[in-house]
This record gives C-alpha cells, sequence and structure tokens, in this order.
C-alpha cells in the first residue's frame, strides 16, 4: 500500500481509476495514456490486433511478479483444481409443463458442435461479427473455426455472441470440434512461462457445493466486507496508510463479522478434506 501510495503521489497512478466507466478505461488506454494496465484482453484495451501482441512488436508485454519478501502468485481456484464452473448449470423449476422437453433441450447444450457456440459465439449471422467459420477438420468433418477478427477485440465478439449457460468444451474437442482461440493460446504460454514459477502454494480453496442459507449468509456479509476493504485500499493509495489505519480496519471487519465469514469457509474445507480422506 505504500507503494501505491508512492506511485500515486507521483502522479503515476490514474486518480479516476476507482471511479470510472469501462469505456473511460478503454479510451484513455486506446488514446495511448497506460503504461501499466490490467484486463483479460490488453489488445481490448491498448488497440491493438493478436498479431501485434503475438509478435512481440506492440511494445506491451505481461507484467511479471513483482518482487518483494514473499514471491508466491496463489492461482484461482476453479483453474487448478478443475475446469467445472457451477454457474453453468441450469435448473429446471416446478413450475416446468414438461420438464421431459426442457431436459432434452438443455441435453443439446452439450453437443460438441453446439458447446463451443455456447462458450464463445456463433458463425454464419452474416453480420460481419462471427467468431467462428464452419470448415473441416482432418477427417473431413465439420469443425469450427476461430475466425480472424481483424481489429475487433474476441473479448467483444464473445460477449456479443455467446448464449452462456450449460455447455462442455473438452481437451478433446479441439482439433475435432473446434479449434482453440489465438488468444487463448499466447495467454496459456504467458501463464507458463512467466507465472507458473512463482505459483508456490499447494493448495487452494477447494470447489465446493455450499447449502442455500451459507450461500445467503457469504453474500451479506461480503457486502459489508468487500465494500469496507475496496474503501480502505482506495483510501490508502491515495492518502497513504499508517498502523493505526491497519488496525482501525482490522476492528472494522471484526465489525462486519469477518470471523463469521471465515468460519462458514472453513466448515467447507473440513468436509472437503474429510471426504478426500474417505476417497482414498
Amino acid at each position: 500500500m505504500e507503494w501505491l501510495h508512492k506511485l500515486y503521489t507521483e502522479n503515476l497512478f490514474d486518480p479516476d481509476a476507482f471511479t470510472q466507466e469501462w469505456s473511460t478505461y478503454v479510451a484513455k488506454g486506446k488514446s495511448g495514456r497506460y503504461g501499466v494496465c490490467f484486463s483479460w484482453d490488453v489488445a481490448n484495451i491498448v488497440g491493438l490486433t493478436m498479431a501485434d501482441i503475438q509478435n512481440g512488436t506492440a511494445g506491451w508485454a505481461p507484467l511479471p511478479m513483482l518482487k518483494a519478501d514473499t514471491v508466491n502468485l496463489t492461482p484461482n481456484t476453479g483453474s487448478l483444481t478443475s475446469g467445472f464452473d457451477r454457474g453453468r448449470g441450469a435448473v429446471v423449476t416446478v413450475n416446468a409443463k414438461n420438464p421431459a422437453l426442457i431436459c432434452a433441450w438443455l441435453d443439446q447444450m452439450y453437443d460438441p458442435i453446439q458447446s463451443p457456440q455456447n462458450n464463445w459465439g456463433t458463425y454464419g449471422e452474416d453480420d460481419g461479427f462471427d467468431i467462428f467459420v464452419m470448415g473441416t477438420n482432418d477427417k473431413g468433418e465439420p469443425m469450427l473455426q476461430h475466425a480472424d477478427l481483424g481489429d475487433h477485440s474476441p473479448v467483444e465478439v464473445r460477449e456479443a455472441e455467446m448464449v452462456d449457460g450449460p455447455l462442455a468444451v473438452l481437451d478433446s474437442y479441439y482439433g475435432v470440434y473446434v479449434t482453440c482461440p489465438d488468444d487463448a493460446l499466447y495467454r496459456l504460454n504467458w501463464i507458463k512461462d512467466i507465472y507458473t514459477p512463482d505459483m508456490h502454494t499447494k493448495y487452494v480453496f477447494p470447489n465446493v457445493l455450499m447449502s442455500s442459507d451459507d450461500t445467503k449468509e457469504i453474500s451479506n456479509l461480503l457486502a459489508d466486507i468487500d465494500k469496507c476493504i475496496e474503501t480502505a485500499r482506495a483510501n490508502a493509495i491515495m492518502n497513504g496508510f499508517t498502523d493505526a489505519d491497519w488496525d482501525k480496519l482490522q476492528s472494522d471487519l471484526q465489525a462486519y463479522k469477518l470471523d463469521q465469514l471465515l468460519a462458514i469457509f472453513q466448515k467447507y474445507v473440513d468436509a472437503s478434506s474429510d471426504a478426500a480422506l474417505t476417497a482414498k
């Protein structure tokens, strides 16, 4: 926090970073005002193509882990332990008049040709914005091929077209039912070459299924806890951070029932560990 505050006092930190809309953030990037920026796809921010990023002529490179007393990058839970995302599921409620028909329709979402379209987008709409063209694989069978998007950001095309919801894209699908997008490939290489060497954590929070009561309680607690942390972080960057500020933050977090939040998470950590031991 002290280091970030130093950047702020030297006018190296965008003073609008805490309040600006996404469109403003992107507009500043495309006008060349950033030296460091954060995004899923840097080409989307600074107005470059994937080819510019891949061939190294763009003048941008991934920021490696900053050196400190401890250098350890904690990986995201889902990306380390599995490729499952519970947000991709579907629920058929008691109000369904024909649940069998709905389930049959949902089953089609897992078809190897349909799932990639749910995840990325579609083809053949003739609107100049398709993320796929339909081609063939080595056996002459239908295969979705990622299109050349030119100046379009892959993220923006994807968000404009994808269905989301239930889907499954397995490793075995690549080269058979769908190509792997170029922007994903260079990001995977960055992770492997630049960030994985600093991932020393052997354990992350497991992908657990919580009860509806605990899920609701966590949502309620985080509403206050997240706001408390974000406010303290912004204040520290702009105004500095003392030991007294740290003590007040700890006191505020306890008032917002941080211990209760951690206890809920711990309950599921313990249950997951017990299940793993039972499985062995």
